[in-house]
């Protein structure tokens, strides 16, 4: 994710273990959408546990795509879950 990371000012990973999944955040200054970015990790293989954390967004979305509005101080977040369910 190198790459990705650099086009996007990553500030920093922080990895840790919690129940069965271990946990990764990415955190950028500024991001368009967390979910936009989580999505195209998760694309690319990221593993269950990923997180995409932005201080602020600029073109977040919500639910059906309506907009979202993006206050500093606020927690945005995208967590990438690969839930294993018998179909």
């Amino acid at each position: 994710f190198a790459n990705d990371c650099n086009r996007h000012e990553c500030r920093h990973v922080f990895v840790w273990r919690l129940m069965s999944i271990t946990w990764s955040i990415e955190t950028f200054a500024v991001l368009e959408s967390t979910q936009d970015l989580a999505k195209s990790r998760a694309e690319y293989g990221a593993p269950e546990g990923h997180v995409i954390h932005a201080i602020n967004q600029k073109k977040a979305y919500g639910r059906y795509g309506r907009p979202w509005i993006s206050l500093e101080g606020n927690l945005f977040l995208s967590a990438l879950l690969r839930p294993q369910c018998l179909a």
